[in-house]
C-alpha cells in the first residue's frame, strides 16, 4: 500500500537533500554512504510493510477466531445459593432525608423509584455544574460526604473536627473559585482548625520521596501532566488534557461490540454494566507485547431482580 503512494528512492532522495545541501560548500557526500543510506531507508519501509501485514493478518485471525465462539457462547446461571459474588441491593424505602455515600449509593437497586437522585459533585479537576441545578447543592453534598465519610471510616464525630488540621490536595491547573470554596468548607462550614494546600504533583513528589520528577496523573475524565524541580511545580510544564480511564472504557465497549460481545443487553449509562466493563478494562488492556494474544476471560454480570452470570469472552 506504501509503494503505490510513494517512491522509497524518491523519498530517501528527498530526506537526504537537506544533508546534500549544508554539505555542499564544504564537502559532497560520499558515493557508498549515499547507496548505504538508501538501501537502509528500502530496508526500513520493508519492515514497516511486513509488521503491517503481519498485525493486519492477526487482526483478520483474531475476527475470524472470536466472533463465532462470542455470538454462540451462553451464559452461566449462578444460582443465589451458590452465588459468592451476592450484592446486597437496597431496595427498601429509606427513612426522610436519609443521605448515602459511596458504595451504599450506588448499591440502590432503582433509585427513581426510591426517590433518589444520585450524582458526583466533582467532575475532573472542577464542581459537576452539569448535574446540579446550582453551586449551593454541589457544597452541599461535598460537605455531607466529608462529614459522612469521616465519621464512617475514622469514628471522628463533627464535633472533633475542630482539634484536626486538613490537608487540601488541589490540581496542578486550578480553579481559584474550586480552591476558594473548597477552603470554605473545611474552615467554616466544617470548622477544622487550620488547612494546608498543596498542588497534587507536589504532594506525590513528597510522597514518593524525591526531588525531581515528572508527574503523569490519569484520571477518569482527565489526565494531567507537571513537572516538579526542587519543591516547585514548573508552570510551563503543566498540562490537562480531557481525556482519561472512561474514555478507555468506552472505546474498549466499541471494540468488544464488533467482535460480538455475548453480554448483549450491556448499558454503560447502568453502573453496575459499567463495573463490568471496567474490570475487562484493567484485564485487557496492556502495554506488554507478550500478552497481547487471543485469551479467554470470563466476567461477572450482577443486575437487581436477575440471577448472577458468569460469561466467557
Amino acid at each position: 500500500m506504501l509503494k503505490a503512494l510513494h517512491d522509497p528512492e524518491k523519498d530517501a532522495m528527498n530526506d537526504l537533500a537537506p544533508l546534500s545541501l549544508q554539505t555542499e560548500t564544504s564537502m559532497q557526500l560520499h558515493p557508498h554512504l549515499m547507496i548505504l543510506l538508501k538501501s537502509s531507508w528500502l530496508l526500513l519501509l520493508f519492515r514497516f510493510e511486513k509488521e503491517c501485514d503481519s498485525t493486519s493478518f492477526v487482526s483478520h485471525q483474531t475476527l475470524q477466531v472470536s466472533r463465532p465462539f462470542n455470538e454462540q457462547f451462553k451464559p452461566e446461571i449462578i444460582h443465589e445459593y451458590n452465588d459468592p459474588f451476592q450484592v446486597d441491593w437496597k431496595h427498601e424505602p429509606f427513612p426522610d432525608n436519609t443521605c448515602l455515600t459511596g458504595e451504599k449509593a450506588l448499591r440502590i437497586s432503582d433509585p427513581q423509584a426510591l426517590s433518589y437522585t444520585v450524582r458526583w459533585p466533582i467532575n475532573g479537576h472542577n464542581f459537576n455544574s452539569k448535574d446540579y441545578p446550582s453551586v449551593q447543592m454541589i457544597l452541599d453534598d461535598i460537605e455531607t460526604i466529608i462529614s459522612i465519610v469521616l465519621e464512617e471510616k475514622l469514628n471522628i464525630k463533627r464535633r472533633e473536627f475542630k482539634n484536626f488540621s486538613v490537608m487540601l490536595v488541589i490540581p496542578d491547573v486550578y480553579d481559584r473559585v474550586y480552591v476558594r470554596e473548597f477552603v470554605n468548607i473545611i474552615l467554616v462550614s466544617l470548622g477544622f482548625k487550620q488547612i494546608c494546600v498543596q498542588q497534587e504533583s507536589l504532594a506525590t513528589k513528597y510522597g514518593a520521596g524525591i526531588s525531581n520528577a515528572c508527574v503523569v496523573d490519569i484520571g477518569a475524565v482527565k489526565s494531567s501532566i507537571a513537572c516538579v524541580d526542587e519543591g516547585l511545580v514548573i508552570a510551563d510544564s503543566r498540562m490537562s488534557l480531557n481525556m482519561g480511564g472512561d474514555d478507555i472504557t468506552e472505546f474498549l465497549y466499541v471494540l468488544l461490540e464488533r467482535i460480538s460481545f455475548p453480554y448483549r443487553d450491556i448499558n454503560l449509562a447502568r453502573w453496575d454494566d459499567w463495573l463490568v466493563m471496567e474490570d475487562l478494562k484493567s484485564r485487557l488492556c496492556t502495554l506488554a507485547e507478550g500478552d497481547v494474544a487471543l485469551n479467554l476471560y470470563d466476567f461477572i454480570v450482577q443486575r437487581y431482580g436477575h440471577p448472577t452470570e458468569k460469561y466467557g469472552l
